[in-house]
């Protein structure tokens, strides 16, 4: 969050981090977990966050450098929408691999780094009236470990996970030719063959 500036691509920062990166990886790896996948079954986490529902993508506007504080917050949002449609596209594609399960999660609001870049002032603002509500990173990592270890998520797959239970994804994240455009035009912003 709050990361000014293009990459070298010229994409923006926290899209790329937070969606181009996760996606870029996944697909190089694809092949050994598919081929894995016949041996052992494979779970694919996808670290999301409950911001998504309040993300938006704009195919004319896809990734930007975030000027301000709201549009840092906005594109953060849109970065996590980008993450639950990457998830549910890619369980679709996996579907012929039943061994290899898909999820989104969100580790809740943690005390972590994510808000270092931000301007000092809004930052302890921020952290003042959010330090209540602020799990510990162990804390954080249940609903992750949740989907990593627990049996009873298999049959979920694609599907998107807070406080170890699975939620049902808002109306605006769970539209399949928004996940497949999404997946075609994340294929071209990282070259992918």
């Amino acid at each position: 969050m709050f990361l000014q500036g293009l990459t070298t691509k010229g994409y923006g920062r926290v899209f790329a981090v937070n969606h181009l990166g996760h996606f870029l990886l996944t697909n190089l790896l694809l092949d050994k977990l598919k081929a894995q996948s016949a041996a052992r079954e494979v779970r694919i986490i996808n670290l999301a966050s409950e911001a998504y529902k309040f993300g938006s993508l704009d195919w004319d506007n896809l990734h930007y450098d975030p000027d301000g504080v709201i549009q840092n917050i906005k594109v953060y949002c849109d970065s996590k929408l980008a993450n639950v449609y990457f998830t549910s596209e890619l369980d679709r594609r996996l579907a012929a691999y039943p061994n290899i399960t898909t999820y989104s999660v969100h580790p809740g609001l943690i005390y972590s780094e994510l808000f270092v870049n931000m301007p000092e002032t809004f930052r302890k603002i921020l952290l003042f009236i959010s330090s209540p509500f602020l799990r510990s990173t162990e804390y954080g990592i249940q609903t992750t470990m949740f989907t990593m270890l627990d049996e009873q998520v298999k049959p979920m797959s694609g599907k998107f996970f807070n406080d170890c239970a699975m939620e049902e994804l808002y109306g605006h994240a769970r539209d399949d030719v928004t996940g497949s455009k999404l997946w075609q035009e994340s294929m071209r912003m990282v070259e992918f063959d």
